[in-house]
């Protein structure tokens, strides 16, 4: 305990001895709607098991040693994030809402209010990930094949 156990007059600053790495400057791009992790590991939400690896996109940046991130958030309740940690949320670029829009015809389904009970996409039904490629950021699940999954 520092306060218990001051340094003397005489000793040295203990800042002499520590030499700072640079800030971490790494930007991960997400969408516009991917929640604040920030929040979600106060809250202890796990991370989906299709989430892309979060290691990898901070490999470079993780200093020697650090605990593996995708195992920290696949179970943030046994791995709370330390108060000295750096807010993750400062790492993460939000993209603009997309503003796609494809016509659809005058009695297709509403997919908003079917979307658990639409059953799968028929054969005949055209692709849904060409629609949508422009919007869509890499490495998104093929839209097809989640839909007849």
């Amino acid at each position: 305990d520092p306060t218990a156990n001051p340094l003397p007059a005489w000793h040295p600053r203990i800042s002499t001895y520590a030499t700072r790495r640079p800030p971490v400057s790494v930007n991960i791009s997400v969408g516009a709607f991917h929640p604040n992790i920030t929040t979600a590991m106060s809250r202890r939400e796990a991370l989906p098991p299709t989430h892309p690896s979060v290691q990898a996109m901070f490999a470079t940046s993780m200093p020697a040693g650090h605990p593996d991130v995708d195992a920290i958030l696949q179970h943030p309740e046994a791995n709370p994030m330390p108060v000295w940690h750096v807010d993750v949320d400062e790492y993460v670029v939000r993209r603009p809402p997309v503003s796609l829009t494809i016509e659809i015809g005058a009695y297709h389904p509403d997919l908003g209010g079917v979307w658990g009970s639409l059953g799968q996409l028929p054969d005949a039904h055209p692709s849904v990930q060409t629609m949508a490629a422009a919007a869509l950021p890499s490495g998104h699940p093929d839209v097809d094949a989640v839909l007849r999954d």
